[in-house]
């Protein structure tokens, strides 16, 4: 599989989400960003890159934790 990116920096960088808040509840907005809810936690993705502005295409290489 080929890996493709929108911008040198994406693929340069790891972005990922490290964490939640403590005892806050998730904002009804997380579910617009869950691309897998069977995992054991739902996985989440980016809508858009944060160098550039692009959006991040389906074919675009996502990392997840395996």
């Amino acid at each position: 599989m080929t890996e493709t990116y929108c911008c040198p920096m994406r693929r340069y960088f790891l972005i990922g989400l490290v964490g939640t808040r403590k005892g806050e509840s998730a904002p009804v907005d997380v579910a617009d960003f869950v691309v897998d809810w069977e995992s054991p936690t739902p996985t989440l993705a980016i809508k858009f890159c944060p160098f550039c502005g692009e959006p991040v295409a389906p074919d675009q290489t996502l990392r997840k934790s395996q």
